[in-house]
């Protein structure tokens, strides 16, 4: 699970869901510090590499509405940063009928769930990285794994496994 890009939360939290033996995320933590002292490298898959840092995967309003015109039923607001995503927002509005709300600048609590994927969408591209250079397929693979990661806030779910139990 690690190579996944999965935490030691999520890898522990996805053992127990599955009702599989596991250890606590702060033993795995320990594990992955002791392995690095040691010289080794499963240090290397965790998201920050165990370094505190500071402080979306769309390059048009177009494929926006693509992806989510599949599920238009459904949406019927998104919450968003103010990054130039949604530079084009009326555009998405009026493709999804739906209305988007903008967080305030320099208030991340406004929405946890915006930070929490930009976070992990960081994970895979470097905030410097121009999205230009990314193509469609390797967005699109990003995606996939971000969607297939367990959260603890889902109980251990992945986001792709509770929208799928929510359609039925």
């Amino acid at each position: 699970m690690y190579q996944q890009g999965y935490s030691p939360e999520q890898i522990s939290g996805r053992l127990k869901f599955e009702g599989k033996e596991t250890v606590s995320h702060e033993t795995i933590y320990k594990m992955i510090r002791s392995d690095k002292k040691a010289g080794g490298t499963l240090y290397k898959y965790c998201r920050h590499q165990l370094k505190k840092r500071k402080r979306i995967v769309y390059k048009s309003p177009k494929v926006v509405i693509e992806l989510l015109s599949a599920h238009k039923d459904l949406v019927h607001t998104i919450t968003a940063d103010n990054g130039t995503e949604f530079a084009c927002y009326k555009a998405i509005e009026k493709g999804l009928d739906a209305k988007i709300y903008f967080t305030h600048p320099y208030s991340a609590w406004e929405n946890g769930t915006i930070e929490n994927t930009n976070k992990l969408i960081r994970q895979y591209i470097p905030k410097d990285a121009v999205f230009s250079e990314f193509d469609e397929l390797k967005l699109k693979e990003i995606q996939d794994k971000i969607n297939k990661r367990p959260r603890k806030k889902l109980g251990y779910y992945s986001p792709k496994e509770k929208f799928i139990l929510y359609k039925k």
